[in-house]
């Protein structure tokens, strides 16, 4: 039968009809390959703005691998969590700097007291100098606190090996050191300066102290041949940076600032500071040593009394300043680095370093050097205002805790913030305040790009 236009139209109008499954699924299909393209592209996008991104980053905060910074101050603490002694030189030993916090406070159960557990520690002004005794041949730690007579305590080797009683194992975090008494008087002094009755002042015995390969929160950070420490958190070394301080001090709006800083007042000219005052740079001011004291002999020479004239200058405000600095509410005090550099290419660009090179006048070859093992966690010990001995709020730890946090809150530390790095010894040497530093950093990462533009993120 001939086809007519009608019936050829209907024909065809049937064949569409049933071919409709076939072409629902090849739609389909055509439109998951449209999906997983636009998904591929998407993320081609993505990868191409992140390259992009991080090279722009690189291009920024890497330009060289090495930069050179200036030893600014020297501090050691001799008794943990008391007031430190800033030295013109010290010998960087793989236990740290001589004396650095060889003694430490303990309760009744022998567990240390820190800052955390009792700020008035920080009232304590420790200086070492020859022994006011005639017959005596060694030095003697002196330690000075506001209504407390001087008290001495010999430094001599014979009595850091069992003389002042029993052994005891003093935990310190995760690892424990071997401690000894000091004697009745100095527990004495102790318990009238904190008015508890339980507590002691013990020293390190020689040899027995803490290997920071042993930490096992942080060992993955130290080496086998690493030295011991004595009563350190975890490294020999606290090393900070003028410019972080600087940038810390910057966020803070003017009612955000509090009164005075410790030392503040002695520093501006104000008024006369009591004798106990810190001085500029972080010592005792006037003669903090009797009159035969420190600086006779060679091995003694980075324990000489330290005062404001023989500090180098830390930033460009008025030398007077000191204290690294206080043109700003907050000082380094607040955060007892050993050692103190100014010069870094940017604030916090102590995050990337890895190795630091203490070098001499015009020399070729390091006179000593450090090997930076971790970025240092803060906790509430930064907010004791150590001219009062007390907290006085929630700062700077709070306004650090705003951008200077991890983003994955590593090892359960929470949300305790970034300020400093902790470093241990490789080279043996003397270091001088002014002295050149040669730093080797590590280049940013992806990671270190996502991290950097987590932490501005929480500071917005």
């Amino acid at each position: 039968t001939p086809v007519t236009p009608k019936s050829r139209g209907t024909t065809s109008t049937l064949s569409c009809f049933r071919g409709t499954g076939y072409v629902g699924r090849a739609s389909m299909d055509t439109l998951a390959m449209s999906s997983v393209a636009a998904a591929a592209a998407a993320a081609a996008v993505v990868l191409s703005a992140v390259v992009v991104a991080s090279r722009l980053w690189r291009r920024r905060h890497l330009h060289d691998p090495q930069c050179t910074v200036r030893v600014a101050a020297l501090y050691i603490y001799p008794v943990k969590s008391c007031r430190p002694i800033c030295v013109s030189d010290a010998t960087a030993s793989g236990e740290g700097f001589r004396h650095d916090r060889r003694f430490v406070v303990v309760n009744g159960t022998g567990d240390m007291l820190t800052l955390r557990q009792a700020p008035l520690l920080t009232m304590v002004q420790p200086s070492i100098a020859r022994s006011s005794q005639p017959d005596a041949d060694a030095d003697c730690l002196y330690l000075e606190a506001p209504g407390l007579p001087r008290l001495q305590i010999s430094l001599a080797p014979s009595t850091a090996a069992g003389g002042g009683g029993a052994e005891q194992e003093v935990l310190v975090w995760r690892t424990s050191a071997a401690a000894c008494g000091c004697g009745a008087e100095a527990d004495e002094w102790f318990r009238r300066l904190l008015g508890r009755a339980d507590v002691r002042l013990l020293r390190l015995v020689s040899g027995r102290g803490r290997r920071p390969v042993d930490d096992p929160k942080w060992g993955h950070c130290a080496r086998e041949d690493d030295g011991s420490v004595a009563f350190h958190d975890f490294s020999p070394f606290l090393v900070t940076t003028v410019e972080s301080l600087h940038a810390l001090n910057r966020r803070f709006d003017g009612h955000e600032r509090p009164t005075r800083e410790a030392g503040a007042t002695a520093l501006s000219g104000d008024e006369p500071s009591p004798s106990w005052a810190p001085s500029p740079c972080g010592c005792q001011s006037g003669a903090v040593a009797p009159a035969n004291g420190v600086g006779a002999g060679a091995g003694d020479r980075g324990f000489r009394p330290c005062h404001a004239s023989n500090i180098a200058k830390a930033c460009s405000c008025d030398a007077r300043h000191g204290e690294h600095c206080a043109c700003g509410p907050y000082t380094m005090a607040r955060f007892r680095p050993n050692i103190v550099v100014q010069g870094a290419a940017a604030a916090f660009d102590e995050d990337r370093w890895m190795h630091l090179a203490v070098m001499r006048d015009r020399g070729e070859h390091a006179a000593a050097s450090l090997r930076v093992m971790r970025r240092c966690h803060r906790c509430l010990a930064t907010t004791v205002n150590p001219l009062i001995g007390a907290r006085d709020g929630n700062q700077p730890l709070s306004k650090l805790r705003s951008f200077r946090r991890e983003p994955n809150k590593a090892f359960g530390f929470g949300v305790a913030p970034l300020f400093g790095i902790n470093a241990a010894t490789e080279r043996t040497g003397l270091i001088r305040v002014g002295d050149r530093i040669t730093v080797t950093r590590k280049g940013p990462s992806l990671t270190g790009l996502l991290g950097s533009l987590w932490r501005e993120a929480l500071s917005l």
